[in-house]
């Protein structure tokens, strides 16, 4: 015979599975979706794939969603309007956390302006608005701070909508002055390491030195031009001008071997050059050498002086 008390766990049981909603089922986010802006309230019946008022900053991340709107009103700060440039850096640094991890799985960010400054109930009777006492100063300061956190920050697909177009010129000017430094380069010294490959090997080993030496520059090439967009990537390693300093400093290290290490072979023939590297002339001297290639003796390379 059943005891009573298991026959109340189980009818308690029976009677809150039948109150539980049912459960939402995923579907096709293909087509279109209707909304009756007329309803209020109601159930829940879809699954929503947007953020509208930002996520928390704690290091998860959704893997995947359309867009997301933030302010870092979901922040402790107060916002500019309340607490000034101090309370803003908080809620502007949740922001762009919002921001990179939104751009990072490809969805559309809003840039909710009001929040920064603190429009949602966190703002004191007493805070400025702008334009009290006939003054725009305070305003127009917090607008030129955001401006210049979006530029530095490469937010620049939020910049169109409100803080004008000299940051697009930035992009174009910064753009020009690559293609300047491309030109010049290609036009100048980046051709000689074609030069260099076929003078410096050897006679009897140049299809094998300049077939290892372009697979060797394809694979640094590949490398390159994979974390170069990671580092200045806002998304990854946000470098911005700092990746100048990585790819400076590796230029430094092979300005110094080659100081040392690579030789000179203006004016000197294949031959003149296979005698130089026999002898165990060193590479800062092939310059100064004269070589006799007709001469079968040591006397064969003399050395000028001055």
């Amino acid at each position: 015979m059943m005891k009573f008390t298991t026959f109340l766990a189980i009818t308690a049981t029976v009677k809150l599975i039948a109150a539980s909603p049912p459960r939402i089922t995923p579907r096709d986010s293909n087509g279109k979706a209707t909304v009756d802006v007329s309803k209020t309230t109601g159930s829940a019946e879809f699954l929503g794939s947007d953020f509208i008022y930002g996520f928390p900053d704690n290091g998860e991340e959704a893997q995947t969603f359309n867009a997301c709107r933030a302010g870092g009103a979901q922040t402790v700060s107060t916002g500019w309007g309340a607490g000034g440039h101090d309370q803003y850096i908080g809620r502007f640094e949740s922001t762009l956390s919002n921001y990179r991890s939104t751009r990072k799985f490809n969805g559309d960010f809003i840039l909710l302006i009001h929040d920064l400054r603190g429009s949602d109930g966190s703002s004191s009777d007493s805070a400025l608005e702008p334009g009290d006492n006939g003054a725009y100063s305070e305003f127009e300061k917090r607008l030129a701070q955001l401006k210049q956190d979006i530029n530095e920050n490469y937010m620049l697909d939020l910049s169109s909508s409100f803080v004008g177009s000299d940051i697009t010129g930035s992009n174009y000017a910064q753009a020009g002055l690559m293609l300047c430094w491309l030109g010049v380069y290609y036009s100048t010294v980046g051709p000689i390491c074609y030069a260099v490959i076929t003078e410096v090997s050897s006679n009897c080993l140049r299809n094998k030195s300049v077939c290892l030496s372009r697979i060797a520059y394809y694979i640094a090439q590949v490398v390159c031009n994979s974390i170069n967009p990671e580092m200045l990537n806002p998304t990854a390693g946000n470098w911005r001008g700092k990746t100048g300093f990585s790819w400076g400093g590796s230029s430094a290290v092979f300005l110094v071997w080659a100081f040392f290490r690579l030789p000179e072979t203006k004016g000197k023939t294949f031959e003149e050059l296979d005698i130089l590297f026999a002898r165990g002339v060193a590479a800062r001297q092939f310059a100064q050498c004269e070589v006799d290639a007709y001469v079968e003796s040591q006397e064969a390379i003399t050395q000028r002086h001055g």
